[in-house]
């Protein structure tokens, strides 16, 4: 009974996320250059890519 009073008392281990729009997603390819073979990574979304990325910030709720 003491620990869920203790336990009652402590503050949440994750902040609430404050109300507002979400934020845009970030989507990145990755092109692979033929002739040297070094990959590049570029802000935009490329159908040429050999890898996409589609990045929000959802960690609030996903933890």
């Amino acid at each position: 009974m003491a620990l869920l009073l203790l336990l009652s008392l402590l503050p949440p281990a994750l902040p609430r996320p404050l109300p507002g729009p979400e934020p845009e997603p970030r989507r990145s390819s990755v092109l692979l250059d033929p002739a040297s073979g070094q990959l590049q990574i570029v802000p935009r979304w490329d159908p040429a890519a050999v890898a996409w990325a589609n990045l929000t910030d959802r960690i609030q709720d996903t933890g």
